[in-house]
């Protein structure tokens, strides 16, 4: 076992730690691969180079003094933000695959057609044995927030669509298909004139909490503001206040900054808030393993890795 490469899984739960090894052990089949928590023998875990997590246990990091290699489970690496430091002498790798840039779009135009269709009003109705037809919502005015590559495909769709885009990033990423627009500036003035919202942004310090009371304010009382980026992007106290006082129309929340939400969260039974649990777009496994695979040859081969993370910006 001493010459095999060692390579640990780290996931959400058991069964996801499962399969993950399988497709692993199908891409390595000479390697040692092994899952942790269940893995509680500190000297198979010293000699591991390279691992595959989401959410890693805050003592996992120190069991394994060789690694140089991290590829995130998901498309962003803010859980990894806690060991910055530490990861910042490794190579560092963020999942980057169509069907979650096509699941995220597919999530964001069934929220806002669900909006405007008043599919929830109807659903209501249902239930009280109500015959009550809506006129449909008018607004196709819709500013993404974020525009990596999850971002501009959810921006372009809903082009498509025949909605008014508009895109905003931190730093300018000019499109010949829509206006987009950078800086705190230009988000504040543009969000008066959007009927939807919608945050993709990634969690860095930059954004923490950048949808604050302050931010929310410039939108109009007839805006819905949908959130599938993360959640600590947002304040939520700051949005619920919005919506009581009626200043924000609706909100919808795929994402928290504590996951899975408290059963006593007052977010769960707000009349104004649609919350799903973290679905708008999930992780094929068969597919991160073989960005992982494909990177870990990179690496042998003295290439440079798919995806990787700039470490100062954090994304």
């Amino acid at each position: 076992m001493s010459d095999r490469a060692v390579f640990v899984v780290a996931l959400a739960d058991a069964a996801r730690n499962a399969a993950a090894k399988r497709a692993m052990q199908a891409q390595f089949p000479e390697a040692h691969i092994v899952s942790f928590p269940d893995c509680t023998d500190d000297k198979v875990l010293a000699k591991a180079t390279a691992l595959l997590v989401w959410n890693p246990d805050p003592k996992l990091l120190a069991l394994m003094p060789k690694l140089d290699f991290v590829q995130s489970y998901g498309a962003g690496v803010d859980h990894l933000l806690p060991y910055w430091d530490q990861l910042s002498r490794m190579s560092v790798a963020r999942f980057v695959d169509p069907s979650l840039s096509e699941n995220m779009s597919h999530y964001v135009i069934n929220q806002i057609l669900n909006d405007q269709l008043h599919a929830t009003s109807y659903a209501d109705q249902q239930r009280q044995s109500v015959w009550r037809p809506h006129v449909p919502r008018e607004g196709n005015r819709v500013l993404v927030m974020g525009l990596g590559t999850i971002g501009q495909k959810v921006a372009d769709d809903l082009l498509g669509l025949g909605y008014q885009v508009t895109g905003w990033s931190r730093t300018p990423k000019p499109h010949t298909g829509y206006p987009t627009l950078s800086g705190l500036d230009a988000l504040q003035s543009s969000l008066a004139h959007m009927d939807y919202v919608v945050n993709i942004l990634p969690l860095t310090p930059d954004t923490r909490q950048l949808v604050n009371a302050h931010l929310m304010g410039k939108m109009t009382p007839d805006c819905c503001f949908i959130n599938v980026g993360r959640g600590a992007t947002v304040d939520t106290t700051a949005l619920i206040g919005q919506l009581d006082q009626g200043l924000l129309r609706k909100a919808v929340l795929d994402v928290f900054e504590r996951e899975p939400l408290a059963a006593d969260h007052p977010a769960w039974l707000h009349p104004k808030l649609v919350l799903t649990p973290h679905i708008a777009s999930i992780t094929n496994i068969e597919q991160v393993v073989a960005v992982f695979a494909e990177n870990q040859r990179r690496r042998d081969n003295g290439k440079p890795i798919l995806y990787g993370i700039d470490m100062a910006l954090g994304y």
